[in-house]
């Protein structure tokens, strides 16, 4: 029983259900098919680099850290 309507968390589980019911409730179907979809589009899947002195931050965050610690 719900205690309070939501349209929007309702239209996101009709679309969840949706996706799942094409794949007839198999998990593993799924995966597998969104693995294709990644491999026949590879050409469209971006990879970031970190920006530029963001390691070096996160490097002193952790040195910082580390000197906290002990």
């Amino acid at each position: 029983m719900k205690k309070h309507a939501d349209p929007g968390m309702d239209e996101v589980r009709a679309a969840r259900m949706e996706v799942s019911e094409r794949y007839g409730h198999n998990i593993d179907r799924m995966l597998a098919d969104h693995v294709k979809q990644q491999e026949n589009y590879a050409n469209r899947l971006v990879t970031l680099k970190p920006a530029h002195g963001r390691r070096r931050s996160s490097h002193r965050a952790a040195k910082k850290q580390a000197a906290l610690a002990g």
